[in-house]
């Protein structure tokens, strides 16, 4: 295996302390020093590799979202390929609900993605178009593309709303999760009962939805 040039190596160590940084203590209160000293490189170095800290923090992010799509997405595509297209409404939720919840038990850096993610929507340090483009956008089109996959009854106009509702719900959960003092104990026990409710309860408002949407049609 070749080794990676030790310039890389110095800017992938500035990306893993910058990431544990700015998740543990944010980007305002987060020194060029700490950086540098947690990264073994001199100050220097954060201007060679990115320009400045600003920058840094916008590599480490954008980084950030990459990754969180790319497991939401994953989820949602491999729920359609298993089921040719037309997945049942549960598994599609199930799925995606899993997707963001379940890294918190197994994945090391799930804990320093999500408070990455948290601290950016509090306080919004980069243009929203960021997140937008690396996160949500990609995200939303796929999940309201399953959605309507799983019920073709429901109005269009109705899923951009659903899937909205649905996303927050599992936001709040994890805003939940940035106060709760014993993590992994909370999810161990507790984090099938949340995924259930929250699924349970969306389909339960999807399903009303498309009953309303009958009767309606019928009655006209």
């Amino acid at each position: 295996m070749i080794a990676p040039p030790v310039g890389e190596e110095t800017r992938q160590r500035l990306l893993e302390v910058a990431a544990e940084l700015f998740a543990l203590k944010g980007f305002s209160d987060t020194t060029v020093r700490e950086l540098a000293k947690g990264a073994r490189c001199n100050v220097a170095c954060i201007s060679y590799h990115f320009g400045s800290k600003e920058k840094l923090y916008e590599v480490v992010l954008v980084r950030t979202f990459r990754e969180l799509a790319q497991r939401r997405v994953a989820s949602l595509q491999t729920v359609l390929a298993e089921h040719n297209g037309r997945p049942p409404l549960e598994a599609v939720l199930i799925s995606f609900a899993r997707a963001c919840l379940d890294p918190l038990l197994t994945e090391e850096r799930a804990e320093v993605r999500l408070q990455l993610l948290l601290r950016e929507m509090a306080q919004q340090l980069l243009p929203t178009e960021v997140m937008q483009r690396e996160l949500v956008t990609p995200v939303n089109e796929l999940l309201t593309k399953a959605l309507i996959s799983a019920v073709p009854e429901l109005d269009e106009a109705q899923v951009p709303l659903v899937a909205y509702s649905f996303v927050a719900q599992l936001v709040h959960v994890l805003q939940l999760h940035w106060f709760l003092p014993k993590k992994a104990q909370f999810y161990r026990a507790y984090g099938d009962k949340l995924l259930e409710h929250v699924v349970r309860f969306t389909a339960g408002g999807i399903y009303s939805l498309v009953a309303d949407g009958q009767a309606a049609a019928a009655a006209s």
